[in-house]
């Protein structure tokens, strides 16, 4: 008999929970604005939702899956290139929005003033592609950041507009379920 046995039965498969992220961060002032408006409008709306942590509140430019040497290097290739030439913008958002699938209240935009950010979005994403392939890339983009999460579903509403300036990539990996954002890296938009 070639396998041995083992008193504790079959081997557990381990799941790697880690999510590689590029994201802009809000700011040091921003952040906590953010966090309060989302305890505003869950108190408002006796949402009973899962606030996110001030310190993990992002924007994210693009979700790369699980973790992988080969990706990390791909998105480190991207991001340098990406952000060369290109000056520092402003993110505005002043809207707020139940997404059902997901359970989350986001903050986002009413009327696409983020021009931008969208260009410098799509400027990182051909990047990507280049150097990770069309089919891992996504191209779709609603700038937003996800303040709580809640079953209770409510009508999307004007806020008073929270901008910050956006000048540098964050590259984190999400550990799901643990609540931490780890960074790997960062790029400053050059301009």
């Amino acid at each position: 008999m070639d396998q041995q046995l083992s008193f504790f039965g079959a081997p557990q498969l381990s799941f790697d929970n880690r999510l590689l992220l590029l994201v802009f961060l809000p700011d040091d002032d921003t952040r906590p604005a953010i966090r309060l408006l989302g305890e505003t409008l869950n108190d408002k709306h006796h949402l009973h939702g899962s606030l996110r942590p001030t310190r993990n509140l992002h924007l994210t430019l693009h979700g790369l899956g699980g973790w992988s040497e080969r990706t990390i290097r791909a998105a480190e290739k991207a991001c340098s290139a990406a952000t060369a030439h290109v000056a520092p913008f402003e993110v505005h958002l002043d809207c707020i929005m139940h997404w059902p699938q997901s359970k989350a209240l986001v903050l986002t935009e009413s009327a696409g003033d983020n021009v931008a950010l969208k260009h410098f979005h799509k400027r990182l994403t051909m990047e990507l592609a280049r150097e990770i392939g069309l089919r891992k890339i996504s191209s779709s983009f609603t700038p937003h950041i996800s303040m709580l999460y809640c079953d209770r579903h409510i009508a999307p509403e004007s806020v008073t507009p929270i901008k910050w300036t956006a000048s540098k990539i964050a590259f984190i990996c999400s550990h799901q379920g643990k609540t931490e954002h780890e960074p790997l890296g960062h790029w400053p938009l050059e301009g």
